[in-house]
């Protein structure tokens, strides 16, 4: 089943499974990331689909890890005197980490109070990350790679991003929320 959706002017279509990516939890997260505005309108039509088309979300345990890593940076830089998250050293992380363990759990609650699944990473999703990374038709990096493997395990072709280093993916639909609502 195929679902549309309208942002703006912008119409969508999205298949009844899609993947969130890192990048598209942060800006919901986030008041002032650029795209937030557009990303909550996006995730408010995707529980929409959930509830009344049966549209299934699902997340990795990479995404989860890589997300808690990217707000707990966000937080200790929006702290004032905190300094950069790039001069902290291993204990300096864990600290911040700490610091703001509520709001990690707050964004994991999120996840799961919108029924969104979080998939895990079998051994040969190794496999296929490694087989995307060395792959000269396109960009991803290995954090992406090992999204792509996972939506393949798990026979999923949408994910939610603005990354375009998904575009290049063969059998990858990129669902970008990157333009204004207007």
């Amino acid at each position: 089943m195929v679902s549309r959706i309208r942002l703006g002017r912008t119409e969508i279509s999205l298949p009844d499974e899609v993947f969130l990516d890192t990048a598209f939890l942060l800006s919901v997260q986030n008041q002032s990331d650029l795209w937030h505005a557009t990303a909550v309108k996006l995730l408010v039509e995707l529980l929409s689909l959930q509830e009344h088309s049966g549209l299934r979300m699902y997340t990795s345990v990479r995404v989860v890890d890589e997300g808690w890593w990217k707000l707990a940076q966000l937080l200790h830089e929006a702290d004032k005197g905190m300094g950069s998250w790039n001069r902290l050293d291993r204990k300096g992380r864990k600290a911040a980490l700490v610091t703001h363990g509520q709001h990690l759990r707050a964004m994991f609650a999120s996840l799961r109070q919108m029924g969104v699944g979080i998939l895990g990473l079998p051994s040969e999703s190794a496999e296929t990350a490694l087989d995307l990374i060395t792959n000269p038709s396109h960009s991803l990096e290995p954090a992406d790679a090992f999204h792509v493997a996972v939506m393949r395990e798990h026979h999923l072709t949408a994910i939610v991003t603005n990354d375009r280093d998904f575009a290049d993916v063969a059998g990858c639909q990129r669902v970008s929320f990157n333009f204004p609502l207007r």
